[in-house]
């Protein structure tokens, strides 16, 4: 099925750098939004026709044939990102290390919108049923809830860059992080 649409992605960061005495403090923050809409060339119904067939050996065969729209489409999905950190850093005296402390949170969210057969689906028994146009059957949705999702990372670390000499430098320290998904459903013992 062909599709037509539209995106737009927007976005911005702020950093914002401080120095006191021997200390650096960095602190960013950033945030994007990204909107996609996707739709059909042609906003149809969907149909399908059920053809029986005897095949060469005698036993029959049923196929259903799908034509019209596509039953996933028009589609709305909309993302944003939050995102900050901080980071502070020491240089020794000497120069040779520069310690460094920091953390970082992140907030995604999604939203996933569309109205599965929306336009409908018609049905026919057979080709001269869809030939006289009359269906069967006809079922249509007419209004569905957004699919959505949420994530919150965070993560702290501690580390060093030391220069041993000029030419050699040598980054290490501990990093833990975590997630939590805010819109987890309640525990339900009756689905257990």
């Amino acid at each position: 099925s062909s599709t037509s649409g539209s995106a737009g992605r927007r976005g911005g960061m702020l950093t914002l750098t401080s120095h006191f005495g021997m200390f650096i403090n960095e602190l960013r923050g950033y945030r994007s939004v990204n909107n996609r809409n996707t739709s059909g060339y042609l906003s149809v119904p969907d149909g399908r026709v059920v053809v029986p067939s005897i095949l060469d050996n005698g036993t029959s065969a049923i196929s259903v044939l799908q034509f019209g729209g596509n039953p996933s489409l028009p589609q709305e999905t909309r993302s944003t990102l939050l995102e900050v950190g901080d980071e502070v850093s020491r240089l020794t005296t000497a120069g040779g290390h520069r310690f460094k402390l920091g953390g970082l949170i992140n907030e995604q969210r999604s939203s996933v919108g569309f109205i599965p057969n929306g336009f409908g689906t018609f049905l026919f028994n057979s080709l001269a049923d869809f030939e006289a146009g009359t269906p069967t059957q006809f079922t249509r949705t007419l209004f569905a809830r957004d699919q959505q999702s949420a994530t919150d990372n965070f993560g702290g670390y501690l580390g060093d860059s030391w220069r041993v000499t000029r030419q050699f430098q040598l980054t290490y320290g501990v990093r833990a992080e975590g997630s939590r998904y805010p819109d987890k459903p309640e525990y339900n013992p009756e689905v257990e």
